[in-house]
Parts: structure tokens; C-alpha cells; sequence
């Protein structure tokens, strides 16, 4: 009733917006090897966006790219052809040579060596290269496809600068005095603000050593700074807690399950693996696994309603690698495990929760844990 009081408009912003949202978990799935449930969302996507003549462009390269990684090179040639002469027609071909890192790769494969038709456009005006920044497991920074090694930050404050204000994005500008307290906590504030501006002159050149003055990465505003990543960069951290923010609110399985999955791959550890004692972080390291494990618990909770048990086990397993402690997980396992007939890994997952509960812990298991697997072995 709701969508047929919209008008024409309205409700084609709706259909839009659903469209856009696909775009990106389909992307992540494609590099996570999972090509059947990044076509699902594509052609869902491909549907919703068809009033959108650069969307619906940009699907067409996605749809040569899937080809591409799957192992169908004549598919992802005549696709890359469509999608090339589409951009070329309506002014979008510098965008998506400049922008998507593997559509000149696309192009170039899907010509002859030498054809004409395959070199890139003339480049437009020069813009700075995207930061990427991936926070979960130990820090990596790249400035376009060039890596930032943890040799290259000839200043430890510099990069500890860098990893604060990277998370600290979402509230705009800090102050200097929380920097000098962030990194010299109860010292003299002159003494504190002269080491400041020692730091941050070497923040700026090593993310671009060859630039005389200024940044293009490091903005000020008074005596205020903020890390930009320019318009096509990526923090993990970032798309982690969007994906997860946007499976909350979508109330479409498979897209659902695309955020999740999309989520999940982001997640290589916990975050700053390499600081694993740094208080300043702490609350937010937490924060993010927690956020990391809920998204299981869904996953879970979705595959269970499918009686996809196999699924469930796996991700059950997974979720137990991050907290080895969770004895709801354990129980659910176990049952898993009685539904797919694998009783010998019934006893097993008990004994695995019953060591770390009991001996790790040193803690009585629930009585809830005990009578399910009673009942269980006694029902085998």
C-alpha cells in the first residue's frame, strides 16, 4: 500500500537506493570466491537500477568482472565490449578507468594486443591517489596501489597520529591539545605541543614524501586535524560497521546474508593486532568484536531457519575461534552436529566446552549444557 501511494519519483529513489546497497557486498563476494550469492545480488541490483544509465553501466563491468573471476573469459570479454562502448557513448569511461581499479585490466583482455579501441582515455585533472586503510589484523596503509610499510614511518608518534585520527574520522576534527595528551598523557603542554609539530611534518611525508608543503591526507582547520581519505579511499573499519549497520535494517535474506558475509570478510582480526596492549583503543577493539561475533550469531540464526546445518557448523566453529568461552554456542553445536548424524562430534564438542569451561575457567558447566548432551548421546 505504502510503495503504491508513491509517485513515479519517489518511487523510483526507493528502488535506487535498495539497488545501490547491493552494489557494494556484491563486490566483496566476488573477491571472497563466492560468485553465486554476488550474482543474487547483482541481478537484483540490475533490476531495481535499469532506470540509471551510469548504474546501470557500472553493472555491466561488475557482471564482465564476475565472469572474469570464474573462469569464463568469452562471457567476460563480450560483457567488458558492452560495457566499454555503453561508457564510451555516455561519457563515463574516464570515470571507470580512473576509478575502478580492474576495469583497465578488463578492457586490455578483452581486445587484441594493440587495438585502438582499448587504450585508456586521456586522464582528466589530476587527483590525489585514494587512501586504504585496513585496521582489523595488524595495520596496512596504501596510497593508491603503494603500500606504506611500518619501516617507511621513520616517527613512532607519527603513525600513532595516524592509527588514532584514522578512527576518529566519524567526529570530524581533533583538537591538538587531545593529540598532545593522547600521546604525551600529564606532560607540559609546551614542552608536548613542540614534539607535535615535529610528528606531524613526518606523518605528511610518509604518505607523500615527494610533496613540498602541505597534504593532500592530513587536512587542518585552526589548530585542529583530520585524516581524509579522499573521495575513493576505504577503511575497513568503516565498510565493517556500514555493512553491518545495513543487514539491521534490510529485511531481504539473500541481501541480508550479502551484508553479513560482506562484513565478516572485512574482519581479519581484531583490530591493531600489532598494539595488542594499547588502552586507548581498548573499548573500541571490543566494540568491533562484538559487533564481529553478533554478525555470526545472524549468520547463524539464518541458516538454522534453512535447516542449512552444515552451514551452521561452520560458522558456529568459526564464532568459537573468536570466544572459546560462549557456551550457548557450544550447545547449539552440539545439536548441529546430532542433526547431520555426526555423533562422535557431539561428544567432542562437549569436551572441548567442558575444558574450557570447567578447566580454563573453573567453572561449573550450565545445566542446560549437561541434560542436552545426556539426552543426545543417550537418544544415539
Amino acid at each position: 500500500i505504502k510503495r503504491s501511494k508513491m509517485g513515479n519519483k519517489n518511487r523510483n529513489k526507493h528502488y535506487k537506493g535498495i539497488g545501490l546497497i547491493c552494489i557494494s557486498p556484491a563486490l566483496t563476494l566476488i573477491e571472497m570466491g563466492a560468485h553465486d550469492n554476488a550474482a543474487t545480488l547483482i541481478d537484483r541490483a540490475e533490476e531495481l537500477l535499469s532506470h540509471s544509465l551510469f548504474e546501470s553501466c557500472f553493472i555491466k563491468y561488475i557482471y564482465a568482472y564476475l565472469y572474469f573471476k570464474n573462469g569464463e573469459p568469452e562471457k567476460a570479454r563480450t560483457m567488458t565490449r558492452t560495457a566499454l562502448e555503453f561508457s564510451r557513448n555516455n561519457g563515463y569511461e574516464n570515470w571507470f578507468f580512473s576509478k575502478v581499479r580492474w576495469v583497465p585490466d578488463l578492457v586490455a583482455g578483452a581486445y587484441p594486443p594493440g587495438n585502438p579501441i582499448a587504450q585508456p582515455p586521456a586522464p582528466c585533472v589530476h587527483l590525489p591517489e585514494p587512501l586504504n586503510v585496513y585496521c582489523f589484523g595488524r595495520l596496512r596503509i596504501f596510497v593508491g596501489e603503494h603500500e606504506i610499510t611500518k619501516k617507511q614511518w621513520k616517527s613512532k608518534k607519527a603513525l600513532e597520529i595516524f592509527k588514532y585520527l584514522i578512527l576518529s574520522r566519524s567526529r570530524g576534527y581533533t583538537p591538538k591539545e587531545v593529540l598532545m595528551e593522547f600521546l604525551w598523557p600529564e606532560e607540559s603542554p609546551e614542552k608536548t605541543g613542540k614534539r607535535l609539530h615535529v610528528a606531524l611534518p613526518s606523518f605528511r611525508k610518509t604518505l607523500e614524501p615527494h610533496l613540498k608543503r602541505g597534504s593532500s591526507y592530513l587536512l587542518r582547520e585552526k589548530n585542529a586535524y583530520k585524516i581524509d581519505i579522499t573521495r575513493n579511499g576505504f577503511v575497513d573499519v568503516d565498510q565493517f560497521l556500514s555493512d553491518i549497520k545495513s543487514a539491521e535494517s534490510c529485511n531481504d535474506t539473500p541481501i541480508k546474508l550479502g551484508y553479513l558475509h560482506a562484513a565478516l570478510s572485512l574482519y581479519k582480526g581484531k583490530l591493531f593486532e600489532e598494539d595488542p596492549y594499547a588502552e586507548w583503543c581498548f573499548d573500541e577493539k571490543e566494540r568491533l568484536e562484538r559487533a564481529y561475533l553478533s554478525a555470526i550469531g545472524k549468520i547463524i540464526e539464518i541458516y538454522e531457519s534453512q535447516t542449512a546445518f552444515e552451514k551452521c557448523i561452520l560458522y558456529s566453529e568459526k564464532y568459537l575461534e573468536s570466544d572459546p568461552f560462549s557456551e550457548d554456542v557450544y550447545r547449539k553445536l552440539m545439536y548441529f552436529y546430532s542433526e547431520t548424524g555426526n555423533n562422535p562430534m557431539v561428544i567432542k564438542t562437549y569436551d572441548r566446552c567442558r575444558h574450557h569451561i570447567v578447566s580454563n575457567l573453573n567453572c561449573p558447566l550450565n545445566k542446560h549444557t549437561v541434560a542436552l548432551y545426556h539426552r543426545m548421546v543417550s537418544f544415539s
